[in-house]
């Protein structure tokens, strides 16, 4: 158990998203790989790319953090940090209430 929380989003449909904007197979697009030098992945693509996880998870990605981001793990992350925060923020603070 390593003490972390199950993330939110599941890395196979951010690759399938990926996949299907570069035209590869899925299987090209490896957790690690490193989007300017083994997927050829130019900024215009990361902007398609951004604008389809925005439409896909309903968050505003921040660009210029996406921008600088160079795997597909780390979008993964980035993604499901910013929809852990949206759930934390629509979650009703309980704190003093008394449920009856």
């Amino acid at each position: 158990m390593t003490g972390h929380a199950q993330p939110a989003v599941d890395i196979e449909d951010i690759r399938q998203l990926f996949a299907g904007v570069l035209e590869v197979t899925a299987s090209e697009v490896t957790d690690d790989a490193d989007f300017a030098e083994e997927l050829d992945v130019n900024s215009l693509t990361m902007l398609e790319i951004a604008d389809r996880l925005d439409e896909r998870y309903g968050i505003e990605l921040p660009i210029g953090e996406f921008m600088a981001l160079s795997s597909l793990s780390e979008v993964r992350d980035l993604v499901d940090r910013l929809l852990r925060a949206r759930t934390a923020d629509i979650q009703p603070e309980t704190r003093g209430w008394k449920i009856l």
